[in-house]
């Protein structure tokens, strides 16, 4: 399998840690490891007792136990661990796709969303939203697209760059239209949680339709 260059990345490892002023990236403003263990009383003594080797290949057990308490339908034993959303992405697409198979993908977006399930041998249709009315997308131009072929949609919501926000009826048309049409859906869900009114929070695609896959993720980088 050979990937193109991931563009945004590769502006990144120029960029990144040399720009006096970083204002390219959308990540979070960062806290240090004392304020984050600030958030529950004996987490510093629980983090200096904790052993350090192998653990479970799909994650420890405590930690997806507690990322299933981000969803409402969700069992542990669902829960899969990676070393950032890349790797859960690369693993996914491999896992869900072979050649011929045909997947439509939102964008603009995460350029591996897109790549990676090319690289895997699918035929991959550009699912644009529509910069005159809010970037968003259109599910009657969806349903145009999907073909005897498709076998994933890829959603991303709230979306990067763009901040298009869909309704609820919107994500419940999106899992009815995958199961009628027998297609998944992987749900790029990273960005989850950082909606400006929380009432404007969307359910987890994976709790609306057992065909979904939803991603979350959590960055932990020194600085």
């Amino acid at each position: 399998m050979k990937l193109p260059p991931f563009r945004l990345e590769r502006y990144f490892a120029k960029y990144e840690f040399t720009a006096p002023y970083m204002m390219c990236a959308s990540d979070c403003e960062s806290i240090s490891t004392a304020e984050l263990l600030a958030f529950e009383p004996d987490a510093e003594a629980r983090l200096l007792g904790l052993g350090l080797g192998y653990t479970e290949a799909n994650g420890g057990r405590e930690l997806r136990e507690a990322i299933t308490g981000l969803y409402e339908t969700v069992t542990v034993d669902e829960v899969l661990a990676h070393t950032g959303a890349g790797e859960a992405i690369f693993t996914y697409m491999n896992a869900a796709l072979q050649p011929g198979d045909h997947a439509v993908v939102h964008a603009p977006g995460y350029q591996s969303l897109a790549e990676v399930a090319r690289a895997a041998g699918a035929e991959v249709t550009a699912w644009r939203g529509d910069p005159a009315n809010g970037w968003a997308l259109d599910l009657d131009e969806l349903e145009g697209s999907l073909t005897s072929s498709t076998r994933l949609v890829v959603i991303n919501v709230p979306h990067n760059p763009t901040g298009f926000l869909p309704d609820r009826a919107f994500m419940e048309r999106l899992a009815a239209m995958a199961e009628a049409h027998d297609f998944r859906i992987f749900s790029d869900e990273v960005y989850r949680g950082l909606e400006h009114d929380p009432a404007d929070r969307l359910p987890a695609m994976v709790d609306l339709t057992p065909r979904a896959t939803s991603l979350g993720v959590f960055v932990v980088t020194p600085t």
